[in-house]
């Protein structure tokens, strides 16, 4: 009868423990606990000086994503996903052969600031591949000397 007792009293005191831990933890959730781990994609952030994107392409991670940063024709700096979409190369460690293009080092496909392949520099000029490649481009925006 005393063992019985003592079970039903040591499960009570395990459940008031519970209990108490659980109220403890839900009333440590800050603002930060409700925001993903790698940032909400529809905001402006802080990715580079604009300075530092030059001549060359350069490589930059942001939210998890990997993007090439170079510059367009009309001077503003444009990036694509750093992933070449035909073999999977980096297209930041290619060239800009062509005004406001990257091209990617493995084959020598070129891409526009838009992402859209306009040319294939080991492909004839009739070849169907080209235009249908295309590399996700995405939005940036250059303020006081740092590109979001």
């Amino acid at each position: 009868m005393v063992e019985t007792l003592s079970r039903t009293n040591g499960t009570q005191v395990a459940q008031e423990n519970a209990t108490k831990e659980e109220a403890y933890s839900a009333s440590q959730i800050g603002p930060f606990d409700y925001c993903p781990k790698l940032g909400f994609r529809e905001y402006w952030y802080p990715g580079i000086w604009t300075k530092k994107v030059g001549r060359r392409p350069v490589s930059l991670k942001m939210l998890g994503d990997d993007l090439v940063l170079f510059r367009g024709k009309d001077g503003k700096i444009a990036a694509l996903s750093d992933w070449c979409p035909h073999r999977g190369a980096r297209l930041s460690r290619g060239y800009r052969e062509f005004e406001g293009t990257v091209t990617c080092p493995y084959h020598g496909y070129v891409f526009d600031e838009t992402g859209q392949c306009v040319a294939g520099l080991i492909e004839s000029p009739e070849s169907r591949l080209a235009p249908k490649m295309r590399s996700k481009n995405y939005p940036t925006a250059q303020w006081q000397g740092i590109t979001f």
